[in-house]
């Protein structure tokens, strides 16, 4: 009897372990499964969130034909948010051996978008989503044939039913509103910088920015998965005041004795209201800011033909105004002189939204750049520097490319290309070559240092902004501070000094509102949440 009974323990304890064998090979083909199929749908997000984003075509900033189908109005005034429709879809498809013929907006197709038709609301139930089917350009054929398992991906303008995403509880009716994100007022429970259109929680937006959903399906091995992100570009709060705009009590300016070389607030685009040729950035009275920058221009050319335009006489001195967040006294008009938007105390540490101050500002750059790399210079202790920038750069190359403008942060001292464009902010000394070409915007905020040397001109079309952040660590154009700016917390003098040879008959620099406006269009967007869902297992 023990000898059979052992027998029987034996045989159970055998069967539990080939059951437990069996379940978990069972249950790792579906973890494998359901992770390929989540894989699959990650790229095609990828892809999509790509095609959001603008190009340059032949030297113009074109929109995004997705953004162009789903919004009206892609470039609206400040303030005002791009008027977008909340019912157009732009499917991205990937015909496959298995799936010849996708079209999930519709309920009998093998891959099913399952919330075309019917989307759940925030506020109980759910309701109809209202997509109108998508025709013609609205089907774009995905470029990710080889990724196995990807099927579709749908844009579509987020809402707060689309979102299942109560946002605005005061106000049910706006759930089928767009989704706006910008640094606004946030009250309890709700999400800091998300608000449907025409909530008063968007009260004091400065830059709202759609945001776009997108879902994508993959399969794998029978399982699928739908991926889902909503994605936006984070406002970028800077406007710049002048054509060249430097920071602190005494800031150095070194301009060429070239009469080619000419600096215009006068937009060359034609969309801005004239600004300054040049500007000051100190609070309080900054006669002697104006006074330090003035002395830079030499005798010969200190005249509004030069530094231009002024309000009465080309023959007369040049206008230097000083611009901050409380004053814009000196301006050329009132009405066209843009004030930073910093607060008061300048160098606060800012949170993210808005930036409270310059290093505010450099926070929000880094966490919404294209590329953020390393340029040469010491790094704080404790802090861990990004990767090196690229040994190529410039036009053609893909990195500082004024083909396809965007959005980079150098930290630590560099040497620009010979030409280039996008928005660029570099936190250390900035060297600039003979005849050097940028088409965009130019941020030197940390040492607040930029030199020309050699023969040639500068030619800079866009907008340039210098501070010195990092006055307490030493003298007016301090190097070596830590690339991180952790131990910068005092104004000190920006130093722009182009005071270069030769004569390029081009050269100069001209406030350009097209070319400053190319890369923030182009700038990639961020994802804002991501969700995973399993259709089925």
């Amino acid at each position: 009897m023990i000898a059979l009974f052992a027998l029987v323990v034996i045989a159970l304890m055998g069967a539990a372990v080939l059951s437990i064998t069996i379940n978990g090979s069972i249950f790792g083909r579906q973890a494998a499964g359901l992770e390929r199929a989540a894989t699959a749908a990650q790229a095609g997000a990828d892809e999509a969130r790509g095609l959001l984003r603008g190009q340059m075509v032949s030297g113009v900033q074109q929109t995004s034909p997705v953004v162009a189908t789903l919004c009206s109005n892609t470039n609206p005034a400040p303030g005002l948010a791009p008027t977008c429709s909340t019912n157009t879809v732009v499917y991205i498809i990937n015909p496959s051996n298995d799936y010849p013929d996708p079209q999930p907006w519709l309920s009998s197709d093998k891959y099913a978008d399952p919330t075309f038709t019917t989307e759940p609301s925030p506020f109980g139930g759910t309701v109809a989503s209202g997509f109108v089917t998508p025709l013609g350009s609205d089907v774009i054929t995905s470029s990710l044939t080889n990724v196995t398992g990807f099927k579709w991906a749908r844009i579509n303008v987020e809402t707060e039913n689309s979102a299942d995403e109560e946002v605005d509880s005061s106000n049910p009716a706006l759930a089928t509103q767009e989704m706006l994100y910008d640094s606004v007022p946030t009250a309890a429970g709700v999400i800091p910088g998300r608000y449907p259109n025409g909530s008063s929680l968007g009260s004091g937006s400065t830059d709202p920015a759609v945001i776009f959903q997108i879902t994508a399906m993959g399969v794998s091995g029978g399982y699928e998965k739908l991926v889902t992100e909503d994605v936006t570009r984070f406002p970028f709060a800077f406007q710049a005041p002048s054509a060249v705009t430097l920071s602190g009590s005494s800031p150095v300016f070194g301009g060429p004795n070239s009469n080619n070389f000419t600096v215009s607030g006068v937009d060359t685009s034609g969309v801005y209201p004239t600004l300054p040729a040049l500007a000051v950035a100190v609070p309080g009275d900054g006669a002697a800011a104006v006074n330090s920058v003035n002395s830079g221009i030499p005798s010969v050319r200190d005249n509004c033909t030069h530094y231009g335009p002024c309000p009465v006489s080309s023959s007369g001195t040049p206008v230097i105004s000083n611009v901050s967040s409380t004053q814009t006294a000196g301006c050329i008009s009132q009405s066209s002189c843009n004030p930073l938007p910093l607060s008061s105390d300048w160098n606060t540490e800012g949170t993210f939204m808005p930036p409270t101050g310059l290093l505010g500002l450099v926070n929000q750059l880094e966490n919404s750049a294209d590329v953020v790399c390393s340029g040469s210079g010491s790094v704080a202790e404790g802090t861990t520097a990004p990767a090196a920038c690229p040994s190529s750069a410039g036009n053609g190359t893909g990195f500082l490319d004024g083909n396809n403008p965007g959005l980079t942060v150098i930290e630590g001292n560099y040497t620009l290309p010979t030409s280039g464009g996008g928005t660029l902010l570099i936190t250390g000394d900035a060297t600039i070559p003979p005849n050097f070409t940028w088409n965009g915007l130019l941020l030197f905020i940390g040492s607040g240092h930029a030199m020309a040397g050699g023969n040639g001109t500068p030619t800079i079309n866009g907008a340039v902004f210098a501070a010195n952040v990092c006055g307490n660590l030493g003298a007016t154009d301090p190097t070596g501070e830590d690339i991180g700016l952790q131990n910068c917390s005092q104004i000190g003098n920006a130093d722009f000094n182009i005071a270069v040879g030769g004569g390029n008959s081009s050269g100069g620099i001209r406030f350009d509102s097209a070319m400053i406006n190319a890369a923030n269009q182009n700038r990639t967007y961020a994802v804002l949440s991501y969700r995973e869902q399993t259709i089925n297992q």
